[in-house]
């Protein structure tokens, strides 16, 4: 959901799919047994149209690849959390999630994406924490995660029975630190101006980025008057 209102940001015409697609995963996450009533031969159907789809759309809009780009990793996201995942599937997921996120930050210089991604950090950690305890070596491949009698209530009271505020502690103090050096690595960050447009992005953006000591004086009388 957090990488897919990031890419509401964008102007790529693509607003209506992106809002769909977030519906479609917020119903999925109130209701996870949907995805298991999927029949199994609808991803070897879905895989192929998918990429006869993608390919239609990138051929038809070149030379503009970025609105196609960003229906790919839309249509890509829903694929993944839809069907049925493993471990490989889980960080797919997540570095899927992050593109978004990169790509809407780079695209817009927007102070909003700071936001997004402090928020994108703790979830990407818990959620790597999930996939590290279901790790069960080679067992892995031979194992399937069933969503048939999936209950939220029933997963609460199994957290809070095996909850460890030991990892929490640890979790803060991890999150806090991403953050503490991210926020030194924007301070530090000379000042720059991107006054030309970028060229096989086809934007023209004139943004800011980091802290600078130089004042201009026509802003400060302005601000007076």
């Amino acid at each position: 959901i957090l990488s897919l209102w990031s890419l509401l940001s964008l102007d790529v015409q693509s607003g209506i799919l992106i809002i769909m697609a977030m519906l479609v995963v917020v119903f999925c996450l109130l209701r996870p047994v949907f995805s298991s009533r999927i029949p199994p031969f609808t991803w070897r159907v879905a895989t192929p149209l998918m990429i006869l789809v993608i390919g239609a759309d990138f051929l038809l809009h070149l030379p503009e690849f970025i609105p196609s780009l960003v229906r790919m990793v839309v249509l890509l996201l829903l694929y993944r959390i839809l069907a049925p995942r493993r471990q490989r599937e889980d960080l797919q997921l997540i570095l899927l999630c992050l593109f978004c996120l990169i790509m809407s930050g780079v695209m817009t210089v927007s102070l909003l994406f700071a936001l997004q991604i402090l928020l994108f950090t703790p979830m990407a950690m818990a959620l790597l924490f999930v996939i590290s305890l279901l790790d069960r070596g080679k067992q892995t491949e031979d194992y399937e995660m069933t969503w048939a009698q999936f209950e939220w209530s029933r997963l609460v009271r199994r957290v809070l029975k095996v909850l460890d505020l030991r990892v929490l502690a640890l979790g803060a103090v991890m999150f806090a630190f991403v953050v503490l050096i991210s926020t030194l690595l924007f301070i530090l960050t000379p000042r720059f101006n991107l006054d030309q447009a970028i060229p096989f992005l086809q934007v023209e953006t004139q943004a800011m980025t980091g802290f600078s000591d130089e004042v201009n004086l026509g802003e400060v009388t302005s601000l007076q008057n």
